[in-house]
């Protein structure tokens, strides 16, 4: 085993030429195959792993797993500021015992390319956040994290933690598959960000904020989540009766009994572009605008052009009535069809189209 270089408190100062060696050393990477891990997925590579991070904790230092699958059997704990676990190509982390393979109980860490495989013991891959301590400003990027059983309850690619502080951390381009629910929020976990990400398999909730606050969603997309019957359905996210302000705007394509949201407080705002024969559950979403099918408002006021100098509102008369209405769907008919021969507005009652209004 190659004996790592420790770097001390006892360093050389500002203008001593030795510290252009310590801080290339504080940016270098450290290998954890130089620690002694194989990577062939039948080696416990475990204490290797631990070693490395150790080592670079305290250090800003980044540790690089080579391609390779490693074999987890101990929790790996990210509680150093400014550490980095990147792995290179198809670096893949083999976690089965009861609990999240990585845990980050630090502030301004990144989780870089690892493939985390979590077993049928596992909890789940991924743990933000840890009870009394912070957990800022953490950045995990371009990660795979793989289940093995959807339908375990409690099971979850990522979940973030109340701890003194969960807040402003990004999950962003990751793959989450496989699990119960996709990502989870504790209550306290708030003002996090979510961009790009696909979340596919999922049982329950794609990403479950719970009753967080001020999250936002910028992109992703939720697939391949059939959910289990009418009456039982699988929701892209879901918030809670005491969740607030958080923004969501992301594509849907879930499958049979599966919507795109489940939103139980009214302070919340939704942007999707769905493709499912479901839409939002009868719930309050400050504003639901659905990119396909137009724009819902389910709670307050709409205003569409607030201004003196141009008309707010053009609505266009049509001399057809609009195929495949629903109950009180309103158009304006130029009076080819009113009886009137007037232009008039018609509201469909759910079996034929009559006048409500006209000009004079």
């Amino acid at each position: 085993m190659v004996k790592p270089l420790v770097i001390t408190n006892d360093m050389p100062q500002e203008g001593d030429p030795k510290q252009e060696i310590v801080r290339a050393w504080r940016e270098a990477e450290i290998n954890v195959k130089a620690f002694g891990a194989v990577g062939d997925g039948v080696t416990d590579d475990t204490t290797a792993i631990l070693e490395a991070v150790r080592v670079a904790s305290g250090q800003k230092a980044k540790v690089v797993l080579p391609p390779g699958t490693y074999l987890l059997t101990q929790q790996i704990d990210v509680n150093a500021d400014y550490l980095t676990l990147e792995g290179r190509g198809q670096a893949v982390l083999s976690w089965d015992v009861a609990g999240y393979a990585v845990r980050v109980r630090a502030n301004y860490c990144r989780i870089e390319g690892l493939t985390i495989n979590a077993g049928t013991t596992a909890t789940g891959a991924l743990q933000i956040g840890n009870a009394a301590e912070n957990a800022l400003h953490n950045h995990i990027v371009r990660c795979v994290l793989e289940g093995a059983d959807k339908t375990a309850a409690g099971r979850a690619g990522v979940k973030l933690v109340n701890g003194a502080a969960t807040y402003y951390n990004s999950i962003e381009r990751c793959s989450i598959r496989n699990f119960y629910d996709g990502a989870v929020h504790e209550s306290a976990a708030n003002a996090n960000w979510y961009i790009g990400n696909r979340i596919e398999y999922y049982y329950r909730y794609g990403i479950d904020l719970g009753d967080s606050d001020e999250n936002q969603m910028f992109g992703g997309f939720f697939s391949q989540a059939p959910g289990r019957d009418a009456g039982d359905r699988t929701y892209a996210v879901h918030v809670g009766v005491n969740g607030q302000y958080n923004q969501c705007i992301y594509g849907a394509e879930p499958g049979a009994f599966s919507q795109v949201a489940l939103c139980e407080n009214d302070q919340n705002m939704f942007l999707v572009n769905p493709n499912t024969a479901y839409g939002m559950d009868e719930t309050n979403p400050m504003c639901y605008l659905n990119v396909q099918g137009g724009a819902m408002l389910r709670r307050g006021r709409l205003i569409v052009g607030d201004s003196a100098v141009y008309p707010p509102l053009r609505v266009t008369e049509r001399s057809a009535a609009p195929t495949g209405p629903q109950a009180n769907d309103i158009y304006l008919d130029d009076g080819t069809n009113t009886g009137h021969g007037l232009p008039a507005f018609r509201r469909w009652t759910g079996a034929a189209w009559e006048d409500i209004g006209g000009a004079t």
